[in-house]
C-alpha cells in the first residue's frame, strides 16, 4: 500500500512546496508566513525543507489549487501501481510454494536413493566376485562324481591329473579373488622373516631359532590383509623367542671377521689400484664426472683435450636421489694434455695450454654454472670426478657395483638403511658407484617396498627380481624388463616339465610334506615350492631325475631355515650370479670392482663369483657353515661382518677399501 500510494504522495508534497500552502480538495493547510523571514538556525531548517536544488528559494508564496482532474490521474496511477505490486507478490508466493514443494520431493528422492545405495553398495564387488565363484564352481567340476562314489576304482595317472586339475583351478581361484579384492584396495602380506610389529602382527606363540633375531617372524599361520593402507586383520604368527645366532658362529670368527679366499692378497691389490688414476691402461682413458643439480637434464658445454666445443646432456643417477647426475668421457690419448694436477676449482693446464677437460654445464635454457670467476672449469687428468656447489674435485675412493639382497640385508634395520643411504649419496655415487638390489620379491613386491621404506632405502639403478630370472632398468620413470636377459632364459627351458617333475615329487612325499607357492612368487621362468625338511633329499632326487631324463637344463636353488625349506627351479642360464655378472657387464664394473651382500643359503649363489662379497652379521647358520667350508674352492674373497643388516654392508665396504674410515 505505501508503495503503491507514493506517486499521488509525490505530487501533493510537490504542488505543496511550490506554494507553501498545503492543500486536498477544499481544505488548505496554511504554512507560518513569517517562518520565511526568520534568520539563524530556523532560517536553515526553512532552506532544508523548502530549497531547491538550484539554489534559495523565495518567501513562500501562493500557488493555485489542485485540480480534481490532477487528483484523479495521480490516484488512478498509485492504484495501478498497487495492483502490480499485488500481482508480484503473488507471483513470488506462488514461486515459494513451488520451491518447497520441491525440497520436499529432493527430500524424499535423496532418503529413497539413500536406501537404495545401502542395499546395493556392493553390487560391483559382487559382480567381479562372479569370476571367483565361476572358477570355483569349475575346479569342483573338474572332478566327476563318479570318481568320488563309494567304491569306484581310480588309477594313479588318472587321479594325478585330477589332483593337478583341481590345484591350478584352486590357484586360478585364488589369483583371481586378489585381483579382485586389488581393486577395492584390499592387499595381502606375507610378514615371515620380518620384524615383530603388534600393529601389522599378532604373534601367537614364541618359538625358538637359533639362526633368526628375538622378535622375527619365524612361523605365519595367517597372512594379514590391509585396506588402502589400514590393517583389516593382523598377520597371525609365531616370533622367534631366543637369540642363538652368537653361539651359532664359527669359533674363529667369533673373535672377529672372517676373511675367505686364496686371492685375498691379488684382490686386495687390484681394489688398491683401482684407486689410483693412471694405474691401469684402460682407466686412462675415461674421464667421467658427476654433477649435483635439480636440473632435470643438464648439458656438459665442453672441450676435450682442446678440441672443438660441443654439448652432451649429462644422464640422470637413478641411486642418485634425484640429485647426481653423470657424464663419461673417452680420450683417444692422441692430443696429449699437460701433466700437471687440477685443483679443486680451476687450476690445470698443458703446455699448449689445453686442459684435457675445459667445460661449464647449462641447464639447456639460460641457466649456466661456471667456475669462481665466470671461468671454465677444467680437468687436467682422467679419472673420477665431482662438482658440486661450484666445487670441482678429483675422487679419491674407487668406484663400486654393490649388488645387495634386500630382506635381512640391506633392510630390516631402518637406522642403518637410513645410513647407508646417506653414504650412498654422499660418497658412494659420486664416486662412480652404481646399485643393484639382487631380491626373490617379484616387481610389484619390490615397489610397494620402495613406498614404504623409500624414506631410508634408496633406489637401485638396476633390480634383479625373483631369483635372477627377471632383470629391470628405470626407464621414463618406470621400470621396464631387460628383454635382452629374459630371451636368454629360454633356452633349454621347459615350464611344462619343470612343473611335472614336481607334480610328481608331491604325489610322492604327500600335500602334507611339500606345496606349490603362491602363483605371484612364480613365473614362466620360475617354479616354487616349499618342502618339509625330513623329505628335502628324497623330493630334490626326484625332480632332479625327472629333469635329466627330459633333458631339460635348468638350476635348483635351496633357501629357508627350520622345518620346511624353499625349492627354487629356475632355467641353468639363469641365477643371482648369472644376472649379477650381466649387470656387472652392462654397467662397465670389473670382479674387483664388484661387491655382493648376502644373509642367507639363497645368496651362495651370488656370492660363489670372482667378486668381493660380503656377509652381514646376522647371517643364517647355512651361510656360516658355507663361509667356513668354502676357503679352498671360492675364487673371489668373502668378509663376515659383525654389524647387522646395512652396518654389515657398510663395515665390509670400508674393508675393502670403498669407503673412507
Amino acid at each position: 500500500m505505501q508503495r503503491a500510494a507514493a506517486p499521488l504522495v509525490g505530487a501533493l508534497v510537490s504542488t505543496g512546496q511550490r506554494s507553501g500552502i498545503w492543500r486536498f480538495g477544499s481544505s488548505a493547510l496554511h504554512s507560518s508566513a513569517a517562518a520565511a523571514a526568520e534568520g539563524g538556525a530556523k532560517e536553515g531548517e526553512q532552506q532544508a525543507a523548502g530549497e531547491q536544488a538550484a539554489g534559495e528559494q523565495p518567501a513562500a508564496e501562493e500557488a493555485p489549487q489542485l485540480s480534481a482532474e490532477e487528483c484523479a490521474a495521480a490516484l488512478a496511477e498509485a492504484r495501478e501501481a498497487l495492483e502490480g505490486e499485488k500481482k508480484r507478490a503473488e507471483d513470488l508466493k506462488d514461486k515459494l510454494l513451488r520451491t518447497l514443494a520441491d525440497m520436499e520431493n529432493l527430500r524424499e528422492r535423496t532418503s529413497r536413493l539413500t536406501a537404495e545405495t545401502k542395499q546395493f553398495a556392493v553390487q560391483g564387488l559382487v559382480k567381479n566376485l562372479l569370476d571367483v565363484a565361476d572358477n570355483l564352481e569349475r575346479a569342483a567340476g573338474s572332478i566327476p562324481e563318479a570318481d568320488l562314489a563309494e567304491g569306484s576304482e581310480c588309477d594313479r595317472d588318472r587321479a594325478l591329473t585330477l589332483l593337478r586339475s583341481l590345484r591350478d583351478g584352486v590357484l586360478m581361484t585364488d589369483t583371481v579373488l586378489m585381483k579382485v579384492l586389488a581393486k577395492e584396495g584390499v592387499s595381502r602380506f606375507d610378514p615371515l622373516g620380518d620384524k615383530f610389529d603388534p600393529n601389522l602382527h599378532n604373534a601367537l606363540f614364541e618359538v625358538p631359532d637359533a639362526t633368526k633375531e628375538p622378535g622375527t617372524i619365524a612361523v605365519v599361520h595367517k597372512r594379514g590383509y590391509m585396506l588402502n593402507e589400514r590393517v583389516v586383520r593382523a598377520a597371525e604368527s609365531s616370533r622367534v623367542q631366543q637369540q642363538g645366532l652368537e653361539a651359532q658362529r664359527p669359533a674363529e670368527q667369533q673373535n672377529g671377521a672372517l676373511r675367505i679366499g686364496p686371492n685375498q692378497q691379488q684382490q686386495q691389490a687390484a681394489a688398491a689400484a683401482a684407486a689410483q688414476p693412471g694405474q691401469d691402461a684402460a682407466r686412462e682413458q675415461r674421464l667421467q664426472l658427476h654433477y649435483r643439480t635439480r636440473w632435470q637434464q643438464p648439458l656438459l658445454h665442453h672441450s676435450l683435450a682442446g678440441g672443438e666445443w660441443q654439448s652432451v646432456p649429462m644422464q640422470q643417477v637413478v641411486s642418485g636421489g634425484g640429485w647426481w647426475t653423470a657424464a663419461n668421457l673417452h680420450w683417444d690419448g692422441r692430443s696429449a694434455p699437460g701433466a700437471s694436477s687440477s685443483s679443486s676449482s680451476s687450476s690445470g693446464g698443458s703446455s699448449n695450454g689445453a686442459p684435457l677437460l675445459e667445460f661449464v654445464v647449462t641447464d639447456g635454457v639460460d641457466a649456466w654454472d661456471k667456475a669462481p670467476g665466470d671461468s671454465n672449469y677444467h680437468i687436467a687428468t682422467p679419472g673420477n670426478w665431482r662438482l658440486r656447489d661450484g666445487q670441482l674435485a678429483p675422487v679419491s675412493t674407487p668406484p663400486v657395483c654393490l649388488v645387495s639382497d634386500l630382506d635381512d640385508t640391506m633392510i630390516g634395520d631402518d637406522a642403518g638403511t637410513a645410513a647407508f643411504r646417506q653414504w650412498w649419496h654422499e660418497e658412494g655415487v659420486p664416486a662412480g658407484g652404481r646399485l643393484v638390489y639382487n631380491t626373490g620379491r617379484a616387481l610389484d613386491l619390490f615397489e610397494q617396498l620402495l613406498q614404504d621404506k623409500g624414506h631410508v632405502l634408496p633406489e637401485p639403478d638396476m633390480l634383479i627380481s625373483a631369483i635372477g630370472t627377471r632383470i629391470y632398468t628405470k626407464r621414463g620413470g618406470r621400470w621396464a624388463e631387460d628383454e635382452g636377459y629374459t630371451a636368454q632364459l629360454g633356452r633349454g627351458w621347459q615350464l611344462e616339465g619343470v612343473r611335472e617333475a614336481c607334480y610328481h615329487a608331491l604325489a610322492t612325499v604327500g600335500k602334507d610334506a611339500m606345496h606349490f607357492r603362491p602363483p605371484n612368487e612364480m613365473s614362466e621362468h620360475k617354479v616354487t615350492c616349499g618342502v618339509r625338511l625330513d623329505v628335502l633329499d628324497k623330493v630334490l632326487a626326484s625332480i632332479r631325475s625327472d629333469l635329466q631324463q627330459a633333458d631339460i637344463r635348468h638350476r635348483l636353488v635351496v633357501s629357508g631355515s627350520g622345518d620346511w625349506r624353499f625349492v627354487d627351479l629356475v632355467p641353468a642360464e639363469a641365477g643371482k650370479l648369472q644376472a649379477l655378472e650381466y649387470a656387472r657387464r652392462t654397467m662397465e664394473f670389473e670382479p674387483h670392482q664388484t661387491v655382493a651382500c648376502g644373509d642367507s643359503g639363497n645368496d651362495i649363489d651370488m656370492l660363489e663369483g670372482g667378486h668381493l662379497s660380503i656377509i652381514v652379521g646376522n647371517a643364517h647358520k647355512e651361510l656360516l657353515e658355507w663361509a667356513a667350508t668354502q676357503r679352498a674352492a671360492h675364487a673371489g674373497e668373502v668378509y663376515v661382518a659383525q654389524g647387522h643388516r646395512a652396518w654389515g654392508i657398510l663395515e665390509g665396504l670400508q674393508r675393502y677399501g670403498f669407503k673412507a674410515a
